[in-house]
C-alpha cells in the first residue's frame, strides 16, 4: 500500500501524534502546534479545482495545506491548531481531539465529492 503521510513523516519539523486509515495528526516540533490531515484519492480530485473547493471545506481554521502525496496517488487536505488563540483552547492541544476534526472533515470532503 502507498504511503500517503511520507511528507509528514520524514519532514524534520513534526513529529506523528496518530494516524487511523486516511488521518494523521503530528505536531510541530518548535512551536507544539497539532496539523489535522485526511488523504482522499486522487480519483476523487482529478476534475475538482482544488483551490476552490479547499476553501469551502469547515474544518477549524480552513483548509491550510493541500497537495499530492509523494506518489500521486492521495490528495492531501490539512488544517491546523496555530491560530491566534488557539493555545488557549485546551482540546486543540489533544491529538485525539484533532484526530476526530481530521475524520470528519474526510467524511465531508468524500461526501460533497461523491455528490459532484
Amino acid at each position: 500500500m502507498t504511503e500517503r503521510f511520507s511528507l509528514m513523516k520524514t519532514s524534520p519539523y513534526f513529529t506523528v501524534c496518530c494516524e487511523v486509515g486516511n488521518c494523521i495528526v503530528t505536531r510541530n516540533n518548535d512551536c507544539g502546534y497539532l496539523c489535522g490531515y485526511c488523504a482522499v484519492p486522487i480519483s476523487f480530485v482529478d476534475e475538482v479545482d482544488t483551490e476552490k473547493f479547499a476553501g469551502t471545506v469547515p474544518v477549524h481554521g480552513g483548509v491550510t495545506f493541500q497537495r499530492r502525496d509523494d506518489s500521486g496517488e492521495y490528495w492531501i487536505f490539512g488544517f491546523d491548531a496555530a491560530h491566534r488563540g488557539d493555545e488557549n483552547v485546551t482540546a486543540l492541544r489533544d491529538p485525539a481531539v484533532l484526530l476526530g476534526m481530521a475524520q470528519e472533515m474526510e467524511a465531508w470532503i468524500l461526501q460533497r465529492l461523491r455528490e459532484d
